[in-house]
């Protein structure tokens, strides 16, 4: 997700090989900040901390979230800024103990993230979205 404007964006649950985002990170001049965490599992390797290790970036995750590398853990509720948008971390267990969400709200547009489910989903998308996609806003 990327905030042009600013200059900023962020990943969620990168896949392992960060060169794609990066890519498409400097196509849309933007800087990655912040990189999000759901969950800590055998299934799910992400490339969060590989890109912490190349640049200087802020790996975020839910507060039980469990790791060696520095990371930033927010509290349920709890929200961060990564340009004008506003990161809302959702407590969400059930695949693992430790998962979470996150809400993003665009700050030029909104007053912040919502917590309500939307009536329908926009046609063509899928349940689990895209996998740490960088999106124009």
């Amino acid at each position: 997700m990327a905030d042009p404007d600013a200059g900023v964006a962020f990943l969620l649950d990168p896949e392992r090989d960060v060169e794609p985002y990066l890519a498409a990170a400097a196509r849309l001049g933007v800087l990655i900040t912040h990189s999000f965490e759901t969950h800590v599992h055998d299934d799910h390797l992400t490339g969060s901390f590989g890109l912490a290790r190349l640049r200087p970036i802020t790996v975020v995750t839910g507060a039980a979230f469990e790791a060696a590398a520095a990371h930033a853990a927010l509290a349920a509720g709890e929200e961060i800024a990564v340009g004008d948008l506003a990161v809302r971390r959702v407590a969400t267990p059930g695949h693992t103990p430790e998962h979470v969400s996150y809400l993003v709200a665009d700050l030029a547009r909104s007053s912040g993230p919502q917590s309500g489910r939307p009536k329908r989903r926009a046609r063509g998308a899928s349940r689990r979205g895209h996998r740490g996609a960088v999106a124009r806003r």
